[in-house]
């Protein structure tokens, strides 16, 4: 699935009515690619290897046991792709898509029309699947990776997707209003342009910028 539902972001704020759903579903494909692009992530799914006191060209986490090692097999491929816009399907020539499974959440790059996130809506075989996003006719070199979220970056997306539709407009410009007793303050936003107690938690998963 995507970075997180409509669901859950009217679970996590509380919202019962219905009035918000249509921006909700419009604000979960742009904080999805907002998330990516301010940690410079692109929580790419892991094949967990094995242990080891040294680093060698797999990808890595440094632990206090050591590095853990893992490998992207069948979970990262790149080759060229046929994308039909009628069926939103995603046709390869070789067999790439051994560890996809419907619902998973996927990134396409270095395509001509189609990047972007994409979550899997059926799988005909290792070597066809269909999305539930739309798609742009062709035939082209791409390569297409599986995405992994955990539940804290799903609650960060849905906290950063319920300050926009219920807080954002109406606090734009103040810092603090009152009534009588009654008094409220607001945190200021940074360059981030959301509550620092809201992005702050995505510093865990910040990857260092290379340009």
């Amino acid at each position: 699935m995507a970075i997180c539902t409509l669901a859950e972001v009217k679970a996590f704020n509380n919202i019962v009515v219905t009035d918000y759903d249509a921006l909700i579903e419009l604000k979960i494909p742009t904080t999805e690619q907002f998330v990516h692009e301010y940690t410079n992530n692109n929580f790419l799914s892991k094949n967990f290897v094995s242990t080891s006191k040294n680093c060698n060209n797999f990808r890595h986490n440094r632990t206090d046991k050591g590095y853990e090692i893992y490998n992207d097999t069948n979970l990262v491929t790149s080759g060229t792709f046929t994308f039909d816009s009628v069926l939103k399907k995603i046709v390869s020539t070789t067999e790439s898509f051994t560890d996809f499974e419907v619902g998973d959440d996927i990134i396409l790059v270095q395509s001509k029309r189609n990047n972007g996130f994409y979550t899997v809506d059926g799988k005909a075989s290792d070597f066809e699947i269909t999305v539930k996003e739309n798609l742009r006719n062709g035939t082209d070199n791409a390569t297409i990776a599986l995405l992994d979220y955990d539940e804290y970056i799903t609650y960060i997306a849905c906290r950063m997707i319920g300050y926009d539709v219920l807080t954002r407009d109406k606090t734009t410009g103040l810092s603090s209003q009152s009534l009588d007793a009654w008094s409220e303050s607001y945190t200021d936003n940074g360059k981030s342009g959301y509550p620092e107690e809201i992005t702050s938690g995505l510093s865990r998963y910040k990857m260092m910028r290379t340009n």
